[in-house]
């Protein structure tokens, strides 16, 4: 969006509080910005304001607490998995038994 568009959308309260939002130039990520108590913080401190103005700048607005999609997991997937993650807990089962021995000589 460009930066008239994030103004109006700040404006409208469509956007939240301790929103996170991205300033692109071109195809490079200039800087973040952090939107708290009505205020657009610069996280690179400070910064030309300007930039609201620029045809070339972009802002992305990063939604967080996106809630997180459940992964669908096949039976399969789920023992080989299981059985990976059991093979590596029993690994370092063995290197801490050694590391006790070793210490206890």
């Amino acid at each position: 969006m460009k930066g008239y568009e994030l103004i109006k959308a700040i404006t409208e309260r469509k956007i939240k509080d301790s929103t996170t939002i991205k300033v692109k130039m071109g195809n490079t990520y200039k800087t973040t910005l952090k939107y708290e108590n009505l205020m657009l913080k610069w996280e690179s401190g400070d910064f030309d304001t300007s930039i609201l103005c620029s045809a070339e700048a972009d802002f992305e607005v990063i939604e967080e607490n996106k809630e997180i999609e459940e992964l669908e997991i096949s039976e399969k997937d789920r023992k080989y998995h299981s059985d990976y993650i059991n093979n590596i807990a029993d690994k370092l089962n063995e290197v801490i038994n050694k590391i006790k021995k070793q210490l206890e000589e």
